[in-house]
């Protein structure tokens, strides 16, 4: 059998076990971690993941039916405006995959849960702490749990040294359901906030009923939100607001790039909203017949970038068809400086 006190050997289906004793109540039980080196999504070479569990008593598992018996630690809870939506950090292709390939299954409350997690800075304690119980089949996906479709769609990250801690606090806290995310008026405020934000979907409340029926929900993309056109994101109205705040007849173009400047670098963060931002702010200006040859130029650049991103998506040729008609307004538009 090969050393699996060494990381290098672990595969998928290795089970560890990691006697609990830090003064609680659970010392003595016992913290099951399962590896995970990819086959539901693929993790760049050197990651290692884990679901980990937890023993019902302080008798060491060692069979298949043993290790059964402990209890799964949900480390955190997805509601829907986290899953349907994007993060910001996403790219588009990014978000579109885990649409089109995701499905969900709420429990009661309208949540699923994280379980797997990545662990860091454990090389030195293999020997000393890790007990090796064996390689078993464990099931890919559990019930109720979010199954990461890309690697850091919301991974866990965790130190060995703060493990323990931090997966008895996630047990108390979900599993045993002690946070206020389990209390009727957070879920009531919760529905209210994703009320607003699933604008697409035009019967909430269905989806909320078929929730409470444990029906599997499959997203869908919302009606704009993600479609070819300039406007076709719900972002695209915000920063047309933020045009609006700034404009004003009193102001020079310049003084208005300035204060728009700002407002994208407070606002954006990553190259799709970047991009978006200066292509509507052009529009807008254009509109307005006021165009300066540094708005022009770095709208045309946010044309092609934007392009570049939209190229894995089925959509490509629509949206390219879309932006050359402002890149085409662009260019014609001369400018007096």
């Amino acid at each position: 059998m090969k050393d699996k006190t060494k990381s290098k050997n672990w595969e998928n289906g290795d089970v560890f076990a990691l006697k609990i004793d830090n003064g609680s109540e659970y010392d003595g039980r016992y913290i099951l971690l399962e590896t995970y080196r990819g086959d539901i999504w693929k993790p760049t070479k050197k990651r290692l993941y884990f679901r980990a569990k937890l023993t019902k008593d302080n008798i060491l598992p060692k069979t298949f039916e043993e290790i059964e018996k402990a209890e799964y630690i949900k480390v955190s809870i997805n509601g829907l405006s986290e899953l349907f939506f994007r993060h910001g950090y996403e790219t588009f292709s990014e978000v579109m995959k885990k649409i089109q390939h995701q499905k969900y299954e709420f429990d009661k409350y309208g949540y699923v849960y994280t379980y797997y997690f990545e662990l860091r800075r454990y090389k030195n304690n293999i020997e000393e702490h890790l007990i090796y119980l064996g390689n078993f089949d464990y099931p890919k996906k559990l019930k109720h749990e979010k199954i990461l479709r890309f690697e850091f769609d919301g991974i866990i990250f965790m130190d060995f040294e703060s493990l323990i801690p931090r997966l008895i606090e996630s047990y108390e806290q979900i599993n045993l359901e002690k946070s206020e995310c389990f209390n009727d008026d957070f879920i009531l405020e919760m529905r209210k906030r994703d009320r607003e934000l699933l604008l697409h979907e035009k019967d909430f409340d269905k989806v909320i009923e078929r929730i409470k029926n444990g029906e599997v929900i499959e997203p869908t993309i919302p009606e704009y939100g993600w479609g070819p056109k300039l406007y076709d994101i719900d972002q695209a109205y915000e920063y047309k607001e933020y045009f609006k705040e700034v404009y004003s007849e009193e102001k020079t173009l310049d003084t208005m790039g300035k204060e728009l400047a700002s407002i994208a670098e407070e606002e954006t963060r990553y190259n799709d909203e970047k991009t978006i931002f200066w292509m509507v702010i052009a529009d807008n200006f254009l509109k307005k017949g006021m165009m300066n040859r540094e708005l022009k130029d770095l709208a045309l650049k946010c044309i092609r970038l934007n392009l570049k991103l939209w190229e894995p998506h089925q959509d490509y040729k629509e949206r390219e068809k879309e932006l050359n008609k402002l890149k085409k307004r662009l260019e014609e538009y001369e400018c007096s400086e």
